[in-house]
């Protein structure tokens, strides 16, 4: 069961990091450390603070600290991950991205929405039997980008609390 389960997040590691394959390099993450405006955000979980954003992990879930950003996961397969990296691109580059994916994947159409107080380019996906879903945006020419199981943040209640509380700098 153990295997199953290990086999499970290092699958899903693996889609979720190859769907920002392509892009160029991230910038290297700054070291997770509380501060107490961060602290404030966290309802029942810890504040950690990144190089571009802060963020209120759920209790519960493990952290990864990945190139410019982290992935948090859990056992049973889920995961959220949020990154920030590239220099000089646009909302075309970012979109070509999200395009490639729905074309490789069959996702469904791309769609804006609201997050943190900027608009998002979202879609959702099945790679290998699994439910992703990958939200994205430029801002200052970085590519930021929010992936996680489920067809949207909001399947996962902790997942959609996380993001919610994300606070980019």
């Amino acid at each position: 069961m153990k295997k199953i389960t290990v086999m499970t997040i290092v699958l899903l590691t693996i889609l979720l990091l190859a769907a920002g394959c392509g892009s160029p390099a991230a910038s290297e993450s700054g070291q997770p450390a509380q501060s107490a405006a961060a602290e404030s955000q966290a309802a029942g979980g810890t504040a950690l603070d990144y190089e571009g954003f802060s963020v209120a992990a759920a209790d519960g879930w493990e952290q990864m600290d990945i190139e410019g950003g982290v992935q948090f996961y859990k056992p049973s397969g889920e995961i959220l991950q949020i990154q920030i990296g590239g220099d000089n691109m646009t909302e075309e580059d970012s979109l070509a991205q999200m395009e490639g994916l729905q074309s490789s994947y069959g996702g469904s159409d791309i769609e804006t929405v609201q997050l943190a107080g900027m608009d998002f380019n979202a879609m959702s996906y099945s790679a290998s039997g699994i439910d992703q879903c990958i939200y994205a945006t430029i801002s200052d020419g970085k590519q930021i980008k929010i992936q996680a199981t489920g067809k949207s943040y909001k399947d996962n209640a902790e997942i959609q609390a996380m993001v919610e509380s994300i606070v980019f700098k």
